[in-house]
């Protein structure tokens, strides 16, 4: 019986850590000058395939969404 209670103590104490919420802000990074531009130009050159596959999905959508809520006006 007191192997029953210790293990349902240890389960309470877990379950009231998990309840706790850990707030972080991050106050400073540490990064080399040169190592920033790098990471930079290579986010810059990420962006424009990322760029043309957004324009891709987003024409297709709105020339599937223009064609069936086409409003029919009478010239």
């Amino acid at each position: 019986m007191i192997n029953g209670s210790k293990e349902d103590l240890l389960n309470k104490e877990l379950a009231v850590d998990q309840d706790k919420q850990n707030q972080v802000s991050i106050v400073d990074i540490k990064m080399p000058f040169l190592s920033m531009v790098v990471f930079l130009v290579k986010l810059s050159i990420a962006a424009i395939p990322a760029f043309i596959i957004m324009s891709i999905v987003f024409t297709a959508l709105f020339a599937v969404f223009g064609t069936v809520l086409q409003t029919r006006v009478m010239y």
